[in-house]
């Protein structure tokens, strides 16, 4: 069984574990990625229910070849739409990259732009 987690505390994960990826350019194949690194594979479990998606993968860093890390990998729109939850609860500058990808997506789709309750 999996905890239950918040869109806060995902955002929390996010913003200390995390990695989100804006491609550069005005690409029509920009696709936004969160990526999500944990010693326990319980978190990256809990990040994929909770989002309803995404994938789970694991790999041993070179440096480290005895450990173990957990990833939880989300791209395209169900990232847009974890970010858009979890935009609310960060506070770090990866606050400015979440945004930044919302708002290429939204616009990609020719839809108005709104973030955290602001245009």
């Amino acid at each position: 069984m999996t905890t239950q987690i918040t869109d806060d505390y995902a955002a929390a994960w996010i913003e200390a574990r995390g990695r989100i990826q804006v491609n550069s350019g005005n690409s029509p194949r920009f696709s936004p990625m969160v990526r999500v690194i944990a010693i326990d594979p319980a978190l990256p479990n809990a990040l994929r229910e909770h989002f309803g998606g995404g994938d789970l993968d694991y790999f041993s860093p070179l440096r480290s070849p005895h450990m173990t890390l957990y990833t939880w990998e989300i791209r395209g729109a169900p990232a847009v739409e974890a970010l858009r939850r979890t935009i609310p609860h960060m506070v770090t500058d990866l606050r400015e990259d979440a945004e930044r990808a919302v708002e290429r997506e939204e616009q990609k789709a020719g839809k108005e732009v709104m973030i955290d309750g602001r245009e």
